[in-house]
């Protein structure tokens, strides 16, 4: 008898506990529509602040976007206009709040919150950049700003982590000219690779994959030469002689020599005779 009672006790507790957190939900729910339907934009202001400032992005940013077109053209329009950016940033939507950093800088260019609004446009296009295998028009915008960026602020203390996002980026595009050069390459398409390997060369010169690059040109002239027609074929190995001599004179201790002076031999050979 005394368990049962125990047990009915705890129920009974429990279901009170449920009720008052229950209870909770259902006013700070209410309160939150009670907010978004009033019509007093001052309350609107400090309660989408106080979301933010709570992480509760999805409730401010809805505040925020009432409160754009009611303080345009006012003092606070510039911070409005900020943190409803920043709140769809915290919630991942990169797309729209490029939009609205996009809208401060440019709106609000003398404001406390244009380079901030600047640099947070650029890390929106910096999270859009996919793998390097996808299209990479944002990584493109991305590079964009942030290069506008440090011609604008040199100085600035986000001037640094831009240099370095930039070089994420860059790194990206050049591993993907690369994959794609090598795809010619693989496809043995050789005249098409050389020019897609001497692209790369051009617009990346300082990638990690320079050196792969110059020692697949030698192999390329060499085996472009070894499948042309006869009238074809002492220009291309004579190609492939410059190719190995350019490769060699830049990477001398290269991993890749060995192979490298095999088809400088075979080439100087044919051409001897």
């Amino acid at each position: 008898m005394l368990i049962l009672q125990k047990i009915m006790r705890n129920v009974r507790y429990i279901s009170i506990s449920l009720l008052l957190v229950l209870g909770a939900l259902i006013v700070g729910c209410s309160g939150y529509e009670t907010i978004l339907e009033s019509n007093n934009p001052t309350l609107k202001y400090k309660k989408a602040f106080d979301y933010f400032e709570s992480e509760e992005y999805s409730k401010s940013s809805t505040l925020f976007e009432q409160l754009v077109p009611i303080y345009k053209g006012t003092e606070k329009a510039p911070k409005i206009q900020f943190f409803y950016g920043k709140s769809l940033y915290q919630q991942r939507k990169y797309v729209l709040a490029s939009y609205h950093f996009q809208q401060t800088a440019q709106n609000y260019p003398e404001s406390e919150y244009s380079v901030d609004a600047m640099f947070l446009k650029g890390m929106c296009y910096y999270q859009l950049s996919p793998e390097y295998r996808l299209d990479q028009k944002y990584t493109k915008k991305a590079i964009t700003v942030f290069n506008n960026f440090i011609k604008q602020y040199p100085s600035h203390s986000k001037a640094k982590e831009c240099r370095d996002i930039l070089n994420n980026l860059h790194n990206k595009l050049a591993k993907k000219a690369f994959h794609n050069a090598k795809l010619y390459y693989e496809l043995e398409d050789y005249e098409a690779a050389l020019v897609a390997f001497n692209n790369c060369l051009e617009e990346y010169p300082k990638s990690k994959y320079r050196e792969k690059i110059k020692f697949l040109l030698v192999k390329s002239n060499y085996l472009l030469a070894k499948h042309s027609v006869q009238e074809k074929q002492r220009k291309r190995y004579q190609n492939t002689i410059d190719n190995y001599y350019s490769f060699i004179n830049e990477f001398e201790d290269s991993e890749y020599l060995s192979e490298a002076k095999k088809i400088y031999d075979k080439s100087k050979h044919i051409l001897e005779n």
